[in-house]
């Protein structure tokens, strides 16, 4: 898995891998290690967005995150292990994109 370099980040990517590290009560380097793309990043972030302090999902995310746990997972692995239900926004979008597309299907069929 290919790793995310800070210093090819541009200013926003990297403003961001602060506050998920400061977030994830982590170090900056362990964010980008479980990182292999932009992607993850931003996952991270909405998933934090989703789940606020103190839930089971992000206590369990972030203590994979922390530097010396076991886990050298990537982000999403990490997501799915702690929340298993959660939906991704990719997946969330293929879900949308899946009924717009039924109804597309259905308006064509009914003309």
């Amino acid at each position: 898995m290919q790793k995310l370099k800070f210093n090819e980040l541009d200013s926003t990517h990297k403003r961001l891998v602060y506050e998920l590290a400061d977030e994830a009560e982590t170090l900056t380097p362990r964010i980008l290690a479980a990182a292999s793309h932009i992607g993850e990043l931003w996952e991270l972030r909405f998933f934090f967005d989703h789940f606020s302090p103190g839930t089971p999902e992000r206590a369990q995310l972030v203590k994979r995150l922390r530097p010396g746990s076991a886990a050298t997972e990537s982000i999403l692995d990490c997501i799915h292990h702690a929340a298993p239900s959660y939906h991704t926004m990719g997946q969330r979008c293929d879900a949308e994109l899946d009924e717009l597309l039924a109804l597309s299907d259905n308006a064509a069929t009914g003309l």
